[in-house]
């Protein structure tokens, strides 16, 4: 059997589509399974095991690029998903693009999840998971992708994400850390301040005060971890701190940063894809959620802690809050200060009385 899986295009997206992979390749052991995901995520598809080809797709035209070249390269995509001959096209992308791919590949089966009122879509797929507005902004995320799996009749043995590194991957992530950590002992506490949308993000000022307790009562060492979306955040806590935290240097591959996440002891921050990926990984996570779309993306696994707003949510941005809308509530302002420490001190706390055994990855 051949299966095509539409992947969506943000790291935590594609890090939780694990699950689907897992789920399928235990239904059929032998399958030939490609995942299909725009430019820019596929190396986060390569960390999933149990896919056999991934295939990158670009979402926009190259610079130059005519109209007219770009959708002579997208009628060559549905050329070669047509020629492919899949069995089963599972959608998880959910756009457009992906319905037209499922539609111009002709497979036998093309299963999806869509709303309700989405009528439109409905006819391209053979097998459907219809789901409410309500339902869609409340079920976790790998809930919406196995319940495409359930509706083929694929049983669910599974709905945690596994992402695989080599030894050699995990021991120069470590090497890493030695380096940008040379002189102190303790837990090593990887700090993440970004997140999807500025609504998700807690202030960096906060982060930066968080740092300092860290490493002022914990004994932590902070590692600051962030990309060029997250430098301005990364600049006020550095200058925000009145402790030393120490960075890396350098861009990181997705597969190095993966590797950075499960070599640290504990993953702080926001709930982000970088979140998911360190839950997939193992490493323990403490990330603040802005409670608006908590129980869409909550971490998978065990020993993880999660700080909301308490509601009623005092409202700190009346000017910028539009709720019910879930990307224009700035809740995640309200969290204190003293419960994410609280938090923090848990998690650490927890991790040294934990036998070695089970802290090992």
């Amino acid at each position: 059997m051949k299966i095509l899986v539409l992947c969506r295009p943000y790291l935590g997206d594609t890090v939780l589509t694990a699950s689907v992979f897992r789920n399928l390749r235990a239904w059929m052991p032998q399958a030939d399974i490609t995942a299909a995901g725009y430019a820019g995520f596929t190396d986060a598809l390569s960390l999933i095991p149990r896919i056999d080809e991934i295939v990158s797709l670009r979402k926009q035209r190259a610079a130059g690029e005519s109209h007219a070249a770009f959708l002579r390269y997208w009628a060559g995509v549905l050329r070669r998903f047509r020629a492919a001959r899949f069995d089963l096209v599972i959608d998880l992308m959910q756009t457009d693009k992906s319905a037209l791919i499922c539609a111009a590949s002709a497979a036998p089966r093309r299963a999806g999840f869509v709303n309700r009122r989405r009528r439109a879509r409905h006819r391209v797929y053979t097998d459907l998971a219809l789901w409410t507005e309500a339902e869609l902004q409340t079920t976790h995320h790998v809930d919406l992708y196995l319940k495409t799996l359930e509706i083929l009749a694929i049983p669910i043995r599974s709905r945690f994400t596994e992402i695989v590194l080599q030894p050699e991957e995990i021991e120069a992530a470590r090497e890493r850390l030695r380096h940008a950590l040379p002189d102190r002992t303790g837990p090593v506490v990887a700090v993440h301040p970004g997140a999807s949308t500025p609504n998700r993000c807690w202030p960096p000022e906060h982060f930066a005060a968080a740092c300092d307790w860290l490493q002022r009562h914990l004994g932590a060492r902070v590692l600051l971890l962030g990309g060029a979306k997250e430098a301005q955040a990364l600049a006020i806590i550095r200058s925000a701190m009145r402790t030393k935290a120490a960075a890396l240097e350098g861009p990181l591959s997705t597969r190095e940063f993966a590797a950075v996440l499960a070599a640290a002891d504990l993953l702080f921050g926001n709930g982000s894809g970088p979140m998911h990926l360190a839950a997939a990984v193992g490493t323990p996570v403490v990330a603040i959620f802005d409670g608006a779309v908590a129980s869409q993306w909550l971490p998978l696994g065990e020993n993880h802690r999660v700080v909301l707003p308490e509601k009623p949510c005092p409202c700190v941005s009346p000017d910028l809050c539009m709720p019910p809308n879930p990307y224009h509530t700035f809740c995640i302002r309200t969290v204190s200060r003293e419960r994410v420490f609280a938090a923090l001190a848990q998690q650490l706390t927890e991790r040294a009385e934990m036998p070695l055994a089970r802290r090992a990855r």
